[in-house]
């Protein structure tokens, strides 16, 4: 099984948009993130339920099948040479994805995203663990 490390955007996308993809994608692989994921979808939990256009029995439905398949790590499994190295890599990107990138060094798994400039710009640093997630769905 594939096993991957991936960030709230593609958390976002799954549960406003809820295509098939992402229940076939939690079967064939699996997914960490850290929960500071959770404090964003919080934040932002407003804009999820106004986008989505499935009625809320739903949502809630797919919510909980989706982190049922989701392991989330407290930050405290983050050594700190991997976090020092992933603010040392976001630092001029985005400090806020410095989480996901320590997460995915300490794991050594790449990590899925749909951020074009995270992706552009660690890939720039020859960063190798980064992936765009339209590439799974691919």
């Amino acid at each position: 099984m594939n096993e991957y490390v991936i960030d709230a955007n593609v958390i976002f996308s799954a549960v406003i948009r809820q295509k098939e993809i992402y229940e076939s994608l939690l079967e064939q692989c699996v997914f960490y993130t850290p929960d500071f994921a959770l404090n964003e979808i919080q934040r932002y939990r407003e804009v999820i339920l106004k986008k989505t256009r499935q009625n809320p029995d739903r949502l809630r439905t797919f919510s909980i099948e989706f982190f049922r398949k989701v392991v989330i790590l407290p930050d405290y499994v983050i050594s700190n040479a991997s976090l020092r190295n992933a603010v040392d890599l976001c630092a001029d990107i985005d400090p806020k994805d410095t989480v996901y990138v320590a997460l995915s060094v300490e794991l050594q798994l790449p990590l899925l995203t749909t951020d074009k400039p995270l992706i552009a710009g660690l890939q720039a640093k020859s960063f190798d663990l980064i992936r765009p997630f339209d590439d799974l769905v691919r």
